[in-house]
């Protein structure tokens, strides 16, 4: 199920915007926190969508969690997110950063590995499907900016995440 998951997210992305997209984008690094499932590391795409509004972008993002063992001592819990989202910035004037607010698709992964020997189904594991809103900041323009920000997940992963991180631009017109 996880590669199915994976595998579509990835074709879905891929023919959903075009090749022309790619001539300038952002990659980079993330740290987060979830509600749930405690400090998270990932890393992000981000492709501007200049076609359709200058400030309008989407970003898929991966972020691995780790959620300690939720007070059954000796398992082990494993929490991964996958992430589509559109961004769509608020320019402003003079003040050094730039707010968005975001609005996607979360695919979230939880299992559970008991640890425990002898007969029996010792792992568990569920797969869901939910919405993220949120919002947040870039600081400064560039082609390296720190942003943070928040998003409530309604159903799939079910919580609140604080996320920041680096955005790197690259490609075609890059600085």
């Amino acid at each position: 199920m996880r590669r199915l998951t994976m595998a579509l997210a990835t074709v879905t992305f891929l023919v959903a915007f075009p090749s022309q997209a790619w001539g300038q984008f952002q990659v980079g690094p993330y740290l987060a926190y979830h509600d749930d499932a405690d400090l998270g590391i990932g890393a992000f795409v981000g492709v501007p969508l200049p076609e359709i509004d200058e400030n309008l972008s989407v970003v898929a993002d991966f972020g691995f969690f780790f959620p300690g063992d939720h007070g059954s001592e000796g398992s082990d819990w494993d929490y991964w997110e996958l992430n589509g989202d559109a961004i769509y910035r608020f320019p402003l004037e003079n003040v050094g950063f730039t707010p968005w607010a975001l609005g996607g698709i979360n695919i979230a992964r939880w299992s559970h590995d008991r640890g425990s020997e002898g007969p029996g189904d010792d792992h568990s594991g569920d797969t869901d499907i939910g919405i993220n809103l949120g919002g947040g900041v870039t600081f400064g323009e560039g082609p390296v900016a720190p942003f943070a920000g928040v998003k409530f997940e309604l159903s799939g992963g079910d919580g609140a995440v604080i996320f920041g991180g680096l955005s790197f631009t690259v490609g075609e017109g890059s600085q």
